[in-house]
């Protein structure tokens, strides 16, 4: 009984969820003419609290001859 229900509503449901996905296309609007350049001047960076240069910290990971390879982490 349950199967059935399922094999009846399945279709259905997949046609909602891929009708959902679709979304109409949107009109082409004009491009505008080519300008004058502009001069456009940085401010401000984000460093992610500093961390401007990578972590020199490494890992010792096995390399398969029996030894290990530092391996960058962090």
């Amino acid at each position: 009984m349950i199967a059935k229900a399922l094999t009846r509503s399945a279709p259905l449901a997949a046609l909602s969820l891929l009708a959902a996905c679709a979304t109409p296309q949107a009109p082409h609007r004009a491009s505008a003419p080519p300008g004058h350049a502009v001069n456009v001047g940085i401010i401000a960076i984000n460093d992610f609290h500093g961390a401007l240069e990578p972590p020199k910290a490494a890992v010792a990971a096995p390399d398969g001859k029996g030894g290990t390879v530092p391996v960058p982490a962090g």
